[in-house]
């Protein structure tokens, strides 16, 4: 029939129906082939353009690691030179250095040690507090003098709690009674950080 059809068209006919067919071959050919391409690509250079932007960050950031770096050994550097840590790697040397610390200041105040004694370490990450309880006499002075010294102690040391009672006195065999005095008893728990070894 179609055939039949096609026989009935005479010349200009049949030319514009070839015409419509390969126009409408076109169409689809451009509809199933060329407009997916073109979609990709225009997909393809949307994550070039996204990529390209993001190596321009990342290369930013890269030129820029020097500066980090050595914005971080400053911080480093000035750390270690405001003696914040205890420098020794075991506790019990550690230990010892805060006893010291700790005694001299007593003494350069105007106070007197009766006993000291180590309080168990305590780890809080990167870091192990080491700390001491020390029992002195001392008046209001030399106690003001003593927390001055404490506060401003390289490496740095915090008083975690302080016990005062006041004294009962002298007993005086002249006069066979107490005197009252101005000596305090004094109960400190004073501790510092050691920073644990390649942090």
């Amino acid at each position: 029939m179609e055939a039949f059809l096609i026989e009935t068209l005479n010349e200009a006919q049949r030319r514009w129906l070839a015409l419509g067919l390969l126009i409408l071959l076109i169409v689809i050919f451009i509809i199933t082939v060329v407009w997916p391409l073109v979609a990709q690509s225009q997909a393809n250079q949307e994550t070039i353009s996204n990529l390209t932007t993001r190596l321009q960050r990342y290369r930013k950031i890269a030129a820029g690691k020097n500066q980090v770096v050595e914005k971080l050994d400053v911080i480093k550097a000035s750390q270690d030179q405001n003696n914040q840590f205890f420098k020794d790697q075991s506790y019990s040397l550690a230990s010892a250095d805060l006893q010291q610390l700790v005694k001299d200041a007593i003494n350069q105040a105007g106070g007197v040690v009766t006993s000291t004694q180590d309080i168990a370490a305590k780890s809080e990450g990167q870091y192990e507090q080491v700390g001491i309880r020390v029992q002195l006499t001392a008046n209001v002075a030399a106690l003001k003098d003593l927390l001055y010294k404490v506060e401003s102690t390289r490496p740095m040391l915090i008083i975690d709690s302080m016990r005062i009672r006041s004294s009962k006195g002298r007993y005086d065999r002249k006069l066979r009674k107490r005197v009252p005095t101005d000596q305090l008893t004094i109960t400190l728990e004073v501790s510092g950080y050691m920073q644990h070894k390649g942090v």
